[in-house]
């Protein structure tokens, strides 16, 4: 399994995009002008490189907080987000890996972070002006270093030459700027490990969780549940590692369905059911766009599919599922039933443990599976909960 820097930004764009499709444009927008200012001064392959993926994702932050779509450029959500945005890359070990941090202090920039500062500041002067950009370029260039004098001359040099490179303007008011990235992108050849894959997903398992009141962690735990019976159950670190991805991805549809649904206190109506029903078939259709997750996508899609067919959206049944898929099953049912809820308290482990041995008598869980959690249940509800600091 060989997934790219540049597979990881994709799936992080899957996933925002729907939730606050505002800030996946600057970011895509942002990184397009840092790389091509990067470019233009002829930084080392390294730089152009850092300068990319800290444009890429130096907002990602602001997703920390649980904020609602319209209030996301807030003064109050604003202020301080580069703190989340730190947490963000203290987390993820291959950012701490790369010589430009994503959130430096004023006396520490470097050229790499001042070309995604500037990058970030002239992408959102941008959104106010007229869109037909290359009729006139050079003016939108100077006038906006009339404004702001705080840059290097060396990136205001690089800016002004940029202004009269059409290709330059024609791309950014490209309307498939994804498109645009994943062609020029410097990070389609850098690969990442799983345990870099892992971190990654535990970000967008958190985003995902974070909107949703009610579910503030219940990605991570089954995530760390899965990956347990996993190990359990024999299974290699490798695919211990893949399970447990799978587990942190399983929910991302959830960012498809209205809030109001996701959200409701007591009994959906049929309706509701309907609507909530489509998340799982939303998380195979996102984790599909990025191939190189292979295996882990039906494994996260088919989380409530059951042996009998009676799940969904397939209504797969018997062995057309796998061991990885009911191992993901049984994680979701036992975090959904024992994690506490704002709505309610999580049931006691005997409860839960009935309501999981009847769902296996009627082979709609596996059973093999289900007895191994029986075997376990205290240590895998340890894996419950809070979010572990790494």
């Amino acid at each position: 399994m060989k997934t790219s820097v540049q597979d990881c930004l994709n799936l992080i764009n899957v996933v925002i995009e729907p939730l606050f499709s505002d800030l996946a444009l600057h970011l895509r927008q942002s990184s397009f002008i840092a790389f091509y200012i990067a470019c233009n001064l002829k930084l080392s392959e390294n730089q152009v490189k850092d300068v990319f993926i800290s444009a890429s994702m130096h907002d990602l932050g602001l997703l920390l907080k649980n904020t609602h779509q319209d209030r996301l450029i807030a003064a109050d959500v604003l202020d301080g987000h580069y703190l989340n945005g730190l947490e963000v890359q203290q987390e993820i070990a291959m950012l701490n890996r790369i010589s430009n941090t994503l959130y430096v202090q004023k006396n520490d920039c470097t050229l790499v972070s001042d070309i995604v500062y500037f990058s970030d500041i002239f992408e959102l002067y941008l959104r106010d002006q007229d869109k037909d950009y290359i009729s006139y370029s050079e003016m939108l260039v100077d006038d906006f270093f009339a404004v702001h004098s705080e840059f290097r001359q060396e990136i205001v040099d690089a800016m002004k030459r940029l202004a009269q490179d059409d290709v330059f303007w024609l791309r950014l008011e490209s309307s498939n700027m994804h498109k645009v990235l994943q062609r020029i992108s410097p990070l389609r050849d850098s690969y990442v490990t799983l345990e870099d894959l892992k971190d990654i997903c535990l970000i967008l398992a958190r985003i995902v969780d974070i909107h949703s009141s009610f579910t503030v962690t219940h990605s991570t735990s089954v995530s760390r549940v899965a990956e347990k019976i996993a190990g359990l159950m024999s299974f290699s670190e490798e695919q211990q590692q893949k399970i447990g991805i799978a587990g942190y991805l399983h929910d991302i549809g959830k960012v498809y369905i209205p809030s109001e649904v996701l959200n409701k206190e007591g009994q959906l109506t049929r309706k509701e059911r309907g609507l909530m029903k489509k998340h799982s078939y939303k998380t195979l259709e996102m984790l599909s766009h990025i191939k190189s997750l292979g295996e882990i996508t039906p494994w996260a899609a088919n989380h409530h599919e059951r042996l009998d067919g009676s799940g969904y959206p397939f209504g797969i049944h018997g062995d057309e599922l796998d061991a990885e898929s009911r191992i993901i099953a049984v994680a979701d049912v036992f975090t959904a039933l024992t994690e506490d809820r704002p709505y309610r308290k999580g049931m006691p482990l005997t409860q839960a443990m009935d309501i999981l041995e009847v769902e296996a008598e009627q082979l709609k869980l596996d059973k093999l599976i289900v007895n191994i959690v029986k075997r376990n249940i205290e240590i895998i509800f340890d894996c419950v909960g809070q979010i572990k600091p790494k």
